[in-house]
């Protein structure tokens, strides 16, 4: 088993921490002042003082940061094939927690998606994602009737069960990101494109009766806002507005290091988290938002190229699922911050604030790290026999 770094580990590494620096700086030019009497240098280190310290969202997501991290070391310093043999026990773990939301999860804006833990929030749909990845790669590593319809039972069970309590929560986003999750990973090991299609299109044809009993008021209004928001007189209108105006503000070097006077910031609700990349357009401009794909694309194009060198199914299927939710959230992120896609509540990875959202990420990477380090060589004829 081969466990040395090897120079091309880097590039797994390297971006990820410069995509958290990125997000920490984008939430610090949005964050209260320090002024505020936070950093005083008498009584910083009273209760009263340091409470507010670590509330402060630069300093909070700094600390969530180094947890992600310490979580990426140890996954890889296990043997990721070991968590095979338990995936199924933390999917059946993860689905109870998804439903305890129901009974004890906190409430916020209308929205009951986590648990209270002190001054912190647990969000478990966002570790469900990673936990459906294992689980779905178990069950697909070795199933020979995947060329049939019959043979895509189970998977699309394993995915709609956590999608189906997600949308209760209600979270639309996130309960969506699990569709690149089945889809790609049900076609990279066997399943024939037009079975795919023609769930696909089965799933179509109930659409409408999804955009009118199951979708929220809210929901159904940010489709609309989409469609059409000059035309629209909704909150998420306007939001989407001062997204775009906010964006197209930047140019190329961005406001960060004009005086502030002569280039005000744009207000734009949930600039923190859902709407970070308004913040690194603006500030940073088109060579802020260029660095910043370019983060991204390194690190998934290293991603996937460790994808095709792997042959041990689990592995394989463990990265490509990983990689099809992170991209997803990108590009479904990026797009509806200048109005390609409809307002849902999907952060940007490592970037936007957000500790479940940081360290679910950090953990996703540390697996596809291991699977580079701990490569399992794999003595069948051909691919998930």
């Amino acid at each position: 088993m081969r466990t040395q770094l090897s120079f091309e580990t880097y590039f797994i590494i390297i971006p990820a921490i410069l995509l958290v620096i990125i997000g920490i700086l984008a939430i610090w030019t949005v964050s209260a002042s320090p002024s505020r009497g936070l950093f005083e240098t008498e009584a910083i280190f009273s209760r009263t003082n340091l409470s507010l310290l670590i509330s402060y969202q630069p300093v909070k997501q700094t600390l969530f940061a180094l947890l992600g991290l310490l979580l990426f070391w140890l996954i890889s310093r296990l043997n990721y094939y070991s968590f095979k043999k338990y995936s199924l026990f933390i999917y059946a773990l993860l689905i109870l927690m998804l439903i305890a939301l129901d009974f004890v999860g906190k409430t916020t804006q209308g929205a009951r998606r986590w648990f209270s833990l002190g001054p912190f929030m647990f969000q478990p749909s966002e570790y469900m994602k990673i936990v459906t990845v294992l689980a779905m790669a178990n069950i697909l590593a070795h199933r020979t009737n995947i060329t049939s319809l019959k043979g895509l039972f189970l998977p699309y069970l394993f995915t709609f069960i956590p999608i189906g309590l997600i949308l209760t929560q209600p979270d639309l986003g996130t309960a969506l990101v699990f569709l690149p999750i089945l889809f790609v990973m049900v076609y990279i090991a066997g399943a024939r494109v037009k079975h795919i299609l023609i769930t696909i299109f089965i799933g179509l044809l109930f659409l409408p009766i999804a955009y009118f009993y199951l979708m929220k008021d809210y929901q159904r209004a940010r489709f609309q806002v989409f469609l059409a928001p000059s035309k629209s007189a909704t909150a998420d209108a306007y939001h989407l507005m001062q997204s775009r105006t906010a964006v197209g503000s930047g140019g190329f070097w961005g406001s960060f290091w004009r005086d502030p006077e002569e280039a005000p910031s744009i207000f734009v609700p949930a600039r923190h988290n859902d709407f970070i990349f308004t913040v690194i357009a603006e500030k940073w401009g088109f060579v802020g938002t260029s660095l910043t794909l370019f983060l991204y694309f390194i690190l998934f194009g290293r991603s996937l190229f460790i994808a095709s060198t792997t042959r041990e199914p689990f592995g394989r299927l463990v990265i490509v699922g990983i990689t099809a939710y992170l991209i997803t959230q990108i590009i479904v992120n990026i797009s509806m911050t200048v109005g390609l896609a409809p307002i849902t509540g999907l952060t940007l990875p490592l970037i936007s604030y957000g500790g479940s959202s940081l360290t679910s990420t950090f953990i996703a990477l540390g697996f596809i790290y291991n699977i580079q380090l701990k490569h399992i060589p794999s003595f069948s004829s051909r691919d998930f026999e």
